[in-house]
């Protein structure tokens, strides 16, 4: 009975340890306060592309968007992201509370990179499309996801 509970101790130890070592892998990005867009301009949408690395969480969501994730096996992943209402789009001083945990992959020969694109605009008539570059983000801290309740 004694060695049931010492293996029981040591597979759920083993199973924390590998889920610290996990969450260690993952790297936070926000948009760099330097990204070339204006004052008067609000960011209506973007996409995200990564290569050789997926999204493992979106952090800071904003309201009145929508978003669509392409986190496939493929070597390219993407998240876009679109008002559904004019107040929902960010002025640049917003975007420190928003940022993705992402993880790198380990495909032979495959470097990760992160780009994408914004689209702002000063009138919701006319947008204009920012290119962005790995340059564009900056580094962060991420938190492990919080653990989810069973639904019985």
């Amino acid at each position: 009975m004694r060695s049931s509970s010492a293996l029981a101790f040591a597979i759920t130890f083993g199973a924390l340890l590998g889920t610290t070592s996990a969450f260690a892998a993952l790297v936070g990005y926000s948009l760099s306060p330097q990204v070339k867009i204006k004052d008067s301009e609000r960011i209506a949408g973007f996409e995200i592309t990564l290569t050789n690395g997926t999204f493992r969480s979106f952090n800071g969501i904003p309201e009145g968007w929508y978003f669509r994730l392409d986190n496939s096996t493929h070597q390219d992943q993407s998240l876009i992201g679109e008002i559904s209402v004019g107040a929902g789009a960010l002025y640049r001083n917003q975007l420190s509370n928003t940022w993705i945990c992402v993880a790198p992959g380990d495909l032979p020969g495959a470097k990760f990179t992160i780009r994408g694109n914004l689209e702002v605009t000063t009138d919701f008539e006319k947008t204009r499309k920012v290119l962005l570059t790995q340059a564009d983000f900056v580094s962060r801290p991420c938190a492990p996801p919080a653990p989810q309740k069973s639904q019985r």
